[in-house]
Parts: structure tokens; C-alpha cells; sequence
């Protein structure tokens, strides 16, 4: 009798934050024995705007201002990856896969980085 492959969870999530004007989505899932015995996951995710903290350019950077949304950064971020994962003995997890990232900083005026990008 031939095995049928069972999609173990699927998770599609979305956000729009009417507040900030942004969207951010993620999805996740997991196919239980895909490949003969080996599982199949798969992550992608999409932030429209996050925020992140930066304290500057190297350690010899000097405060400019006091004002801590100073260092405040938005960008534009994607990510995703599919790995094969196989639990060996009930001991191990053995896993191999591709990802890719991606990210693009939103020009902001009011911030350090104004002078600093191109």
C-alpha cells in the first residue's frame, strides 16, 4: 500500500496595521514524509516596514544627538527558506536547505542614516 503524504500544519498569517500604513505576512508550513521519509518545511515572510535600532557605523561613532529616535531605522524586509529535515532514532534531526533574505532601508530625513545612503 502506497503512503499518502499528510500536510502536518499550514499557517498563513497577515497583518495590516492601520496605525503605521504597513502590511506584514508570514507562512509557514510542514509536510510530514514528502520525500520517502524525509519532511518538507517551508518559511517566507514580508514586513512592508520594520523597525530596527542602529547605534552607528563602527565602534568609533559618536553621538550626534540625544534624541534616541535618532537612531531608529525603517526598511523593507523579505526572507524565506524550504528545508528537508529527517528525525533519525528519535535522537536526531538532521536538516539541509536553501534560504534567501532580503532587505532595503526606507529613506527617513529625520533619522542618522539621512547623509549616509546613497
Amino acid at each position: 500500500m502506497e503512503k499518502i503524504s499528510i500536510c502536518k500544519y499550514t499557517i498563513f498569517r497577515c497583518k495590516i496595521l492601520t496605525f503605521s500604513e504597513r502590511i506584514s505576512s508570514t507562512y509557514k508550513s510542514f509536510f510530514k514524509e514528502l520525500v520517502g521519509k524525509w519532511d518538507l518545511g517551508n518559511y517566507a515572510n514580508y514586513d512592508e516596514i520594520r523597525r530596527n535600532n542602529f547605534y552607528g557605523l563602527g565602534n568609533i561613532t559618536l553621538p550626534v544627538n540625544t534624541d534616541i529616535n535618532v537612531n531608529r531605522i525603517r526598511s523593507e524586509e523579505y526572507s524565506g527558506n524550504v528545508n528537508l529535515n529527517r528525525v533519525i532514532q528519535n535522537k536526531h534531526k538532521f536538516t539541509f536547505g536553501v534560504g534567501y533574505s532580503s532587505y532595503s532601508i526606507i529613506k527617513d530625513m529625520a533619522r542618522y542614516l539621512k547623509n549616509h545612503l546613497r
